[in-house]
């Protein structure tokens, strides 16, 4: 799993994947990635991500919660942390 970090400029991303369903849509074929740690797609053109491997879910209702082991870290603002650290 891969959390991205959005800012103002990335507000039609956060439309893209808040707005859609991926039922209809392919939303990575109308933005921009790159596989990321374990092939995960990362997006480009945000500030910074974090990936982590999902140790387990918890229902939230209307929504999944997930709970992440990091593995991985980006900040495209400046330090890049591979493998990510603790």
């Amino acid at each position: 799993m891969v959390v991205h970090f959005l800012g103002r400029a990335q507000l039609p991303l956060a439309e893209l994947f808040g707005g859609q369903t991926g039922d209809e849509v392919d939303k990575f074929e109308l933005c921009e990635w790159a596989p990321g740690p374990e092939g995960v797609p990362v997006l480009a053109d945000v500030p910074g991500w974090f990936a982590g491997r999902v140790l387990d879910r918890h229902d939230l209702g209307d929504h999944e919660g997930l709970w992440l082991d990091p593995i991985a870290a980006e900040d495209r603002g400046g330090a890049s942390i591979w493998p990510f650290r603790m």
